[in-house]
């Protein structure tokens, strides 16, 4: 009797349970779908947020989305898309109802409301995988780029290959590349810097630009962005220890300081090298083999100046197809003028492209005057004629490029434009920005202005910068001093009063004048 007590329960559980679960999915119909209209706002109200904070990753450089934020975003849409499709077939079922409108359709009913039961914890699960404490992490830059348009003529594949076997010798730490500025000596170490990365030699490849008139602190604070490296300190020799245990992480890096005038110390830096890093290599740049020397470098590698058909078939690639044989021996002349220096050479050839005779004719007695007057005189001559090939307004702005320093933000340039009316015609500051954003990239394609570090900056080359500051003080009476330099002297007073520019980027002043008469002054900055 036992026996069959016990059958007929399970027969009971097996049959009865099920039947009243299926007749609750029934009742408790209106439940099921508030519960799920809600949960699934919650989960859009998550994902919501969770894409603002993707979004905001998307614009910085130096952070990368998370793999799972990722997954968990695809596989959120498809949830919702799940739930919306049983929502809307509650939605189209109050449409729908037998007996004419007067009662509901139990079936259609039973089936949704069973749907929208299982699909409630599919829902809440999301939402509760999604609660991220970051959705980003932040990525070292991975180094520098290949240079757009750079060619190795057969005089930079020689010098190339030389510091490409300096940088696989095990036995060398301290390589350094000198010539004459405007040379290339910066575009051929950013070129090596992305082929080493390319060959696997090093991990990371960092830069920084030293200048004539080093500051340690900028120097590295350059050199702890590329290894998005944050200092809490001031002290530069705090920072300078700090910073060495920080490179001292990295299993090879290669590291690049650029434009070296005078020696500096590479522990006052931060640069561990040679038995405290055997996975440091530093390359350097300078104009002058002696400052290398000093320095204490294991190779040092001549950059020369351009072979005298490496020059032509430049120039000839940058002028184009010259229609007239007859400017053919004038276009070679004018080449030879720029002494196989590629920061005269790309400009100049641009200037006079598409060019008539007369200008060809008139650019080559520009270039003559020069003649027997040396390197500086013959670069500031070829220089002086690509700024007579600008419009009004890319030489307005090129002089103002001159008063700052050689790197300069947009939203500093866009200020002073406004202020000394570069741009008068402009209605609106978007306007304004607009046209100041084309004369910038007017400058770029004449070569006279390069890409800055970011979109937000503009940067020239040194040489470009100092005919630039060089043509604002002598036509514009622009006072102006080195960035952060000691300020020795002050112009006399009549000079003051035809002054019309004063520029003192963060330099030491240990002294002001008695009196500052400047009735002639639009612009002022330091």
């Amino acid at each position: 009797m036992e026996i069959v007590r016990s059958i007929a329960s399970k027969v009971f559980e097996l049959s009865v349970e099920p039947t009243v679960r299926q007749i609750k999915y029934v009742f408790n119909y209106s439940d099921n779908i508030h519960n799920l209209e809600e949960e699934v706002e919650k989960l859009t109200d998550k994902k919501q947020r969770v894409e603002h904070a993707v979004e905001e990753v998307k614009r910085n450089p130096v952070e990368e989305v998370e793999a799972d934020v990722q997954r968990w975003l695809t596989k959120v849409n498809n949830v919702i898309e799940d739930a919306g499709k049983i929502l809307l077939r509650h939605e189209d079922k109050a449409k729908k109802s037998c007996f004419m409108g007067l009662c509901p359709n139990l079936i259609r009913r039973h089936q949704i409301s069973r749907k929208a039961s299982k699909a409630l914890p599919i829902v809440v699960g999301a939402r509760e995988e999604g609660n991220f404490e970051k959705v980003s992490y932040r990525i070292t830059p991975q180094g520098i780029g290949a240079v757009k348009g750079f060619e190795f003529f057969e005089s930079r594949t020689l010098a190339a290959d030389e510091i490409m076997n300096a940088l696989k010798d095990a036995d060398v730490n301290l390589i350094g590349v000198y010539g004459m500025g405007g040379v290339g000596k910066t575009t051929l170490v950013k070129q090596i810097a992305a082929q080493v990365r390319e060959y696997g030699i090093f991990k990371l490849v960092v830069m920084a630009t030293v200048t004539h008139n080093p500051d340690l602190k900028t120097v590295q604070q350059q050199i702890a962005d590329w290894l998005d490296y944050k200092f809490d300190v001031e002290s530069v020799e705090v920072r300078a220890a700090r910073l060495s245990e920080r490179i001292k992480r990295e299993e090879k890096i290669l590291i690049i300081l650029d434009d070296i005038w005078a020696a500096i110390k590479l522990e006052e830096v931060g640069i561990p090298y040679g038995p405290d890093h055997k996975g440091s290599k530093i390359l350097m740049t300078s104009r002058n083999q002696s400052v290398l020397l000093e320095m204490g470098v294991q190779r040092d590698v001549l950059l020369e100046v351009l072979q005298h058909q490496e020059a032509w078939n430049l120039f000839e690639k940058i002028v184009g197809d010259l229609k007239d044989s007859n400017l053919r021996p004038i276009a070679i002349e004018v080449a030879e003028r720029c002494a196989g220096l590629p920061i005269l050479i790309v400009p100049v050839a641009t200037g006079l492209k598409n060019k008539q005779m007369f200008e060809w004719n008139d650019a080559l007695e520009e270039l003559k005057r020069f003649d027997g007057k040396g390197d500086e005189a013959r670069v500031y001559s070829a220089l002086e004629l690509s700024y007579n090939f600008l419009r009004d307004e890319e030489r307005s702005l090129f002089r103002l490029l001159g008063q700052f320093p050689d790197v300069v933000f947009i939203s500093d340039l866009l200020k002073y434009s406004i202020g000394l009316g570069l741009f008068n015609q402009r209605a609106t500051l978007k306007a304004t920005r607009d046209r100041l954003l084309k004369v910038i990239s007017d400058l770029k394609m004449s070569c006279l202005l390069l890409e800055g570090d970011n979109h937000e900056q503009v940067k020239m080359h040194d040489v470009v910068y100092s005919f630039a500051a060089s043509i604002a003080s002598k036509l514009h009476h622009v006072f102006t001093a080195a960035y952060q330099t000691q300020l020795e002297e002050w112009p006399n007073k009549d000079f003051f009063e035809q002054c019309t520019s004063i520029s003192l980027p963060y330099c030491n002043i240990p002294k002001l004048p008695e009196v500052l008469e400047c009735p002639k002054l639009k612009f002022f900055y330091a």
